[in-house]
This record gives structure tokens, C-alpha cells and sequence, in this order.
């Protein structure tokens, strides 16, 4: 087995300063002017910058290798993506914000939200202010040096456990490996149907994204072809299943990802689905179960998927999704201790870093290090800043210290097994509205919520892959989020000092921020109390029971996916459905080995495609 190598050099360098400097600001105006900014980042960045160097390095007459190429790709697509200076303003807007004055907010937020309405940084809109340092600091630097660490520290380990020890597939890693080697090795055959793949989905984005968005910002009536991101059949079924929410997603990617995804597993998510918001839904509105009341009190016909689906999922499935994944979280714990013991084990002999025939060990002692560390620093962080440290002192032990390992345990298991990732919901919000704090500072106190070590240890499989050293990766991980962040702040800087945001010069802005700032005022006055203890333990019970069911009786189910499936949107799950099956029927037609290799690269080609079309919006 070849060696693992070097990625991070100058080139891999140069092409992150790139997507730092030049896509990073792209990322950031799209995404307060359009819904699909967002995707620009995560899909475009990553084939534009290995496309132009993979080129040049070409023309100059020394390719780049797989291992640069590999650093390429996922360096430019953090630092072109990753923000600071966004949380900021939305701060200065939500004090103004009619929402947070009427619901009695504005005038109890603490020091260190944002600078006061007259100081200048804030009258003038100028991020670069002395003003803007305790926010600054407080809220975004440390949180995020805090979170880092843990998520590195969850990462070392869990690669190790699902890469080495336990050896689960991570489908969609097949595909970023398969985008690397073909744009870099340019494989004829391969090449050929990724440009094919990418080449129909751009002509299909064009018509899907493009249009719709152009027509709207020029002429100010949206022009629609196709029906995104679903065509909504809410309304034809309700007279027969009221309350439920079902559509077909018209995203030819979610299509494409489902014959990546484990069949045993999309079965598992339908199921999933089907009972809870469709036929869950239903149950709910034709008979008045205890615990589900509240669901009949805002459905009314005609609202349309979206609605329907947000309303459930808050009234209806907020505190069971919350029960059921806790529960499977767990049982990652309990039902797979020996292999973690062994993983333990196997690393506690490890010093230092060490690579021995394509496979890397990193020491156990770091990654507790990293993860208690960084728990330790966002626990500390938190009661400094708490109002009242000393009532509130277990939630912030929770979030810092507990919560994050389970998470990063779940949403690592579902990465590796299926391919998606998977968050434990409103956790937060059950532990502060279950401790009668009725301050609202808690609900702006930094807490490691998001789970990005899932994310990592998919891509230390494909360093592995790639024979790149992780070590590589995690550095240019750090550089990307160095120079991203630093861009960012002056690009944000420039944009809020031409016009407020939000504002009519930020259209997308100016309708989300405000949904934003309602829903956050309604949680931080306590207006939202949805979550009903005996039913968080109930389906803790019941996700419990399941996944020894399914582990001791060997059952063709998964309960990773029934968890992702509980209470999602129909169309997403539909779509991965109609994937799965498309992919049995082209394995049977072009054969299990080829389409093994084939459906990946096609795939990458779609997600290439797809992301130039929505640039081009």
C-alpha cells in the first residue's frame, strides 16, 4: 500500500488564500441576496478552485498530485464558506427588531450582545470598532476556538473507531473521492461521464435554480418551470389524511444521493416518515390523543408542505424526535462498547502520531485532551457570561461537556453508516425551558450545538483514500478558517457600511432575519413551551427497545435511519426512495462492479453541475 504523503504545499496553500479572497465574498453576498447562496459555497468552490488548478499546474507541466488535490478540495470549500462577522449584525438588527421589543427582550439583553444603539460602530455600521471586541471575542472567537477543539479531539477518535475498528462504508465519501481522482487523473472513461453527469444537471439547474431567480430579481415575477423544491401534494391528500405533509422533491441531487445511501437504510428512513408525518400527522388531528393537542389547535386545510411540516414538527414531533434520538445516541454507546473498548485500547499504546501502511493511529491522550479542553474552556466561557451562573451551571455542563461527545457519536455513526449526518433537536431549548430560568441571556450564551468532527472523520477517509496525511488536512482545515474568517470580516464590513442589513439591497435578508428574530423572541420570552417530559421518555423508551430489537434479532432496519426519518419533510425522504430504486435497477443492467465505481463519479459530476448552475444565479 502506497504511503501516506504530503497534501499541504504551496499550491494547496495558494488555492485556499484563492477561495478565501475571491469565493468566500461571493459566498457571502449571494447568500444575504439568494436562498441558494448558501449551496454556492459547499458545492461550486470546491470544483471551480480544483478545476483552475488542476490546470494551470497542467499547463506548467507538473500535475498536481492526488494529495494536493485532495487538500485543494476541502480547504477551499471550508474557507470559502466560513463566516465571522454575520452574527454581529443579525445582533444589531434583532435589538432594533419589533419582535424583541414587543415580546419585552430588547431592554434585558446583556453587555456583551452588541455594542448599545448610539454607540458609533453601530450608528455608522462599522465592524472595524473598539466597541465591537467584547462581542467579537466572547460570542464568536472563543466559541469557535472552543468548539475546534472539540470537534478534532471527537475526530481523532471517531475515525479511528469507525474507519479501522469497526470499518463502516461512509457512502458519500466514495463520492468526494471520485470528484478528486477524476478531475486530477482524468481518466477518460470517468471523465467522460462526470462532464455528461455535470453537463445534464447545469441544463437541469438552469431550469430549476437559474431561472426562477433571475426572472424574479429583473422583473420582479418569478418565472417557474419546474416546481422547487417540491411539487406539493398536501392539498390533494388532506380530505383523506388530515394534517399530514407529503410531496415529490423535484432536486435531482437528493435523487442521485439516494443509491448511495444503504437500501436497508432508506427503508428505515421511509418507515420512519410514513408513520410519524404522514400518518403521525394524521392520528393526531382525527383523534384527541393526549400529549398531541396542540398540533389540532394550528392545522387548517390548505397551508400548503412547508407549513404543514414546520408546524408539525415543532407542535407535534419536537419533544419525541428529541427522546428517540437521544435514545439512539445512547444505544451507539451500549450496543457497540467492545468496539470502543477496543479502540481505547488500541490507541493507548499510541504516543505520538503515527502512519503504518496506509492507516493512521492518532493518540488517545490528544483527543481527550482537545475534547476536555475545549468542553472545559466553552463551560467556563459560559458561566462568565451567565447572569446567574450558579442556577443554570448543569445546563452549560450539558452542552460543553456532555452533549457533544453523544452528538458526535451519532452524527458520526450516521455519516459513516449512511452517509448523512444526523443532530439531536431542541435539546437547548428542553434543558433551559425545564429549568424555570427566565432570564433571557441563555439563549445568546455560545454553546456547542453543531457537530462538524462526523464531517471530519468522513474526510480522514478520504485522505486515507487519497494517501493523504489527516495531519495535512486538519492543518489546512485551520488555515482555511483562518483566512476565511479574516475575509469574511472585512468583505461583511464593507457591505453592511454601504446599506443596513437587512435592507431592500439584501432581499434575502430582508425575509428571513425577520422569521429569524421572531421565532428567537418567542423562545427567549418562554412563549414556546412545547416539550412534554413523559413524551421525551416515552419515545426514549421506544428507541430504546428498538435498537436492541434490531441489533439481537438481526432485523433489516437500521436505527440511524428510522431517527433521520422521524418527523422529517416527505419529499426528501421520496426522493432518496426513488434513488435507491433507480440504483438497483442500473446495477442490474450495467452490473454490480461497474456501477459499484460509476455511480459515485456520476453523482460528483451532478454535484458539479448543479453547483454552476446555482452560480450562475
Amino acid at each position: 500500500m502506497e504511503k501516506l504523503g504530503r497534501g499541504l504545499t504551496w499550491r494547496s496553500f495558494l488555492a485556499i488564500i484563492y477561495a478565501a479572497i475571491l469565493l468566500n465574498p461571493i459566498h457571502i453576498y449571494l447568500s444575504l441576496i439568494s436562498p441558494a447562496g448558501g449551496v454556492v459555497g459547499y458545492l461550486l468552490a470546491p470544483y471551480v478552485s480544483l478545476l483552475l488548478f488542476t490546470e494551470i499546474a497542467r499547463h506548467l507541466g507538473s500535475p498536481l498530485t492526488k494529495r494536493e488535490s485532495t487538500i485543494i478540495y476541502y480547504g477551499t470549500q471550508i474557507a470559502s464558506v466560513y463566516t465571522i462577522g454575520l452574527l454581529l449584525i443579525s445582533h444589531v438588527y434583532y435589538m432594533q427588531s419589533e419582535y424583541f421589543i414587543k415580546f419585552g427582550i430588547a431592554d434585558k439583553l446583556p453587555w456583551w450582545f452588541a455594542p448599545p444603539l448610539d454607540s458609533i460602530a453601530v450608528k455608522r455600521r462599522i465592524l472595524f470598532h473598539i466597541d465591537w471586541i467584547p462581542t467579537l471575542v466572547f460570542l464568536s472567537i472563543l466559541p469557535s476556538i472552543f468548539g475546534l477543539m472539540i470537534d478534532i479531539g471527537a475526530a481523532f477518535f471517531l475515525s479511528y473507531l469507525y474507519i479501522e475498528v469497526e470499518k463502516l462504508p461512509y457512502p458519500m465519501a466514495e463520492v468526494d473521492q471520485q470528484s478528486i481522482v477524476t478531475l486530477t487523473e482524468r481518466e477518460p472513461d470517468k471523465i467522460r461521464i462526470f462532464t455528461i453527469a455535470g453537463l445534464l444537471s447545469f441544463i437541469y439547474g438552469l431550469l430549476l435554480y437559474t431561472l426562477p431567480m433571475v426572472s424574479e430579481t429583473y422583473t420582479g415575477v418569478t418565472l417557474s418551470l419546474i416546481p422547487y423544491p417540491w411539487i406539493d401534494l398536501t392539498e390533494y391528500i388532506e380530505t383523506v389524511l388530515p394534517g399530514a405533509a407529503f410531496g415529490i422533491g423535484t432536486d435531482i441531487l437528493m435523487i442521485a444521493v439516494g443509491w448511495i445511501i444503504p437500501p436497508k437504510a432508506i427503508i428505515s428512513m421511509l418507515i420512519g416518515v410514513v408513520a410519524t408525518t404522514i400518518i403521525g400527522n394524521t392520528l393526531a388531528i382525527r383523534f384527541n390523543i393526549p400529549g398531541f393537542e396542540d398540533y389540532r389547535k394550528v392545522w387548517v386545510p390548505r397551508l400548503g408542505l412547508g407549513t404543514v411540516y414546520e408546524l408539525s414538527s415543532l407542535y407535534l414531533w419536537a419533544g419525541p424526535s428529541l427522546g428517540l434520538i437521544l435514545s439512539a445516541a445512547i444505544m451507539q454507546l451500549v450496543l457497540y462498547w467492545k468496539e470502543i473498548v477496543k479502540a481505547i485500547k488500541d490507541l493507548l499504546k499510541v504516543r505520538t502520531f503515527r502512519v503504518e501502511r496506509g492507516r493512521w493511529y492518532p493518540p488517545l491522550s490528544l483527543s481527550l485532551a482537545l475534547i476536555f479542553g475545549g468542553g472545559l474552556g466553552g463551560f467556563l466561557l459560559s458561566l462568565y457570561l451567565s447572569q446567574n451562573p450558579f442556577s443554570v451551571w448543569w445546563i452549560f455542563l450539558i452542552l460543553w461537556l456532555i452533549y457533544p461527545f453523544l452528538h458526535a457519536v451519532i452524527n458520526g455513526r450516521a455519516f459513516a453508516e449512511i452517509g448523512l449526518g444526523l443532530s439531536i433537536p431542541y435539546l437547548r431549548h428542553a434543558l433551559i425551558l425545564g429549568s424555570g430560568y427566565s432570564m433571557p441571556d441563555i439563549w445568546f450564551i455560545p454553546a456547542k450545538e453543531v457537530d462538524a468532527s462526523a464531517g471530519m472523520s468522513m474526510r480522514i477517509k478520504v485522505c486515507l483514500a487519497t494517501q493523504t496525511n489527516p495531519l495535512d488536512y486538519f492543518k489546512a482545515h485551520i488555515l482555511a478558517l483562518v483566512s476565511g474568517g479574516a475575509m469574511s470580516f472585512i468583505f461583511l464590513s464593507i457591505l453592511w457600511n454601504m446599506a443596513p442589513i437587512p435592507s431592500n439591497a439584501y432581499p434575502y435578508a430582508a425575509v428571513t432575519w425577520p422569521v429569524n428574530a421572531l421565532y428567537t423572541a418567542l423562545w427567549a420570552s418562554r412563549s414556546i413551551n412545547i416539550f412534554k417530559p413523559f413524551l421525551v421518555a416515552l419515545f426514549f423508551i421506544l428507541g430504546t427497545i428498538l435498537g436492541i430489537l434490531i441489533k439481537y434479532l438481526n432485523l433489516p432496519l437500521s436505527l440511524i435511519g428510522l431517527a433521520m426519518g422521524f418527523g422529517a419533510i416527505p419529499p426528501n425522504i421520496i426522493s432518496y426512495f426513488i434513488g435507491t430504486l433507480i440504483g438497483i435497477i442500473a446495477e442490474k443492467k450495467i452490473g454490480k462492479e461497474k456501477w459499484r465505481v460509476y455511480k459515485a463519479v456520476i453523482l460528483a459530476g451532478l454535484f458539479a453541475g448543479t453547483g454552476l448552475s446555482i452560480g450562475l444565479a
